[in-house]
């Protein structure tokens, strides 16, 4: 009889153990923070500094099948959910996958989770019709296809000179300005690629601080919002705290169309207001041989006709400070390979 229950004894225990023994999915639920060095994206580990708020959520859905749900981590989603497989690759190591396709998004999640501590690997790539290179269109005059917009319901004319104009035509006699400053500057804009991947890489051939070089390749980031018809360009938190940015992170959005070989990138009032003064004082700094270089766009003027055209910029600086006023901006791409 002893014999026997010797030999019963090691097959119960067994029986136990194997009685207790979660099957994958209920043995990975649970919330998780991601640590650094945790979560690869596209092959890059990310810093982690960047996104305070991540996190990753894991419900069973039955013995080897989960819902996973990464929170505050991939450009925009502020939560996304995949159903994933679950299995156990070591004693207390587990793996899942899923994937996800939609918002011009195609993207692969491969986890595991060791002992209660998760890592991510995740590919993460964008469809949208914007992915390319692109550069500046030129329009039928030779500069820049480029135009702002605004309305003022508070005022109908600005002084010129002994006379008053419009604010159509000072917003015209601005875009002028305007285009006819850029034009020379985007001419060493040989590209600007979307990639697949969502970085914003641009090959630049004039001269370019320090500070800003480190900011062509990989570093400015996007992201489509189809159903907006928009684009998303985001600088990353460690970023615009390192450049002393007033807003951090920075999301600009900018409603974007594709019509065969060209992109029109339209910028709002809020996507435009911390580049504004930065454009006009651009229009600012052209000076009359600049204007004659250009063609003379706005007839033959004398430079003091000129000066009194440039002495409108601050006056529109003005309007576009007030709250009655909406402005705009619009700026066309050309498909290059």
């Amino acid at each position: 009889m002893k014999k026997a229950a010797y030999i019963l004894l090691p097959l119960v225990s067994l029986g136990i153990l194997a009685g207790c023994s979660a099957d994958p999915a209920t043995a990975v639920e649970g919330e998780y923070t991601l640590e650094a060095q945790s979560v690869q994206i596209n092959g890059v580990i990310i810093n982690m500094g960047d996104w305070p708020e991540a996190s990753v959520s894991i419900a069973g859905t039955g013995e080897s099948s989960a819902d996973v749900s990464i929170d505050s981590l991939l450009l925009g989603f502020e939560e996304l959910s995949m159903p994933c497989e679950v299995s156990r690759t070591d004693r207390d190591k587990y793996s899942f996958y899923g994937a996800y396709s939609g918002q011009d998004r195609e993207i692969e999640l491969n986890g595991s989770v060791n002992k209660g501590r998760l890592s991510l690997s995740i590919t993460d790539l964008y469809t949208t019709e914007a992915a390319g290179r692109w550069r500046p269109s030129s329009a039928e005059d030779g500069l820049a296809d480029l135009h702002i917009t605004f309305e003022c319901t508070a005022i109908s004319g600005i002084p010129l000179g002994d006379t008053t104009i419009s604010l159509e035509t000072a917003v015209a006699l601005a875009n002028t300005a305007l285009r006819t400053a850029l034009t020379p500057v985007l001419d060493h804009l040989d590209y600007m690629e979307l990639s697949r991947t969502g970085y914003i890489n641009i090959a630049w051939s004039g001269d370019i601080s320090d500070a800003l070089r480190p900011l062509l390749q990989d570093v400015i980031q996007y992201w489509p919002d189809p159903e907006q018809e928009q684009l998303h360009l985001y600088l990353r938190r460690t970023l615009t705290d390192g450049l002393d940015l007033p807003v951090s992170p920075l999301d600009v959005p900018a409603g974007c169309t594709v019509s065969g070989s060209n992109m029109t990138l339209t910028l709002d009032k809020t996507a435009l207001k911390p580049f504004a003064d930065m454009l006009l004082s651009a229009a600012g700094d052209l000076s009359y041989s600049d204007y004659t270089e250009a063609g003379s766009p706005l007839g033959d003027l004398t430079e003091t006709q000129f000066d009194e055209y440039k002495a409108l910029l601050p006056l529109i600086q003005g309007v576009l400070a007030m709250p009655s006023t909406t402005y705009g901006a619009e700026i066309i791409f050309e498909k290059t390979e």
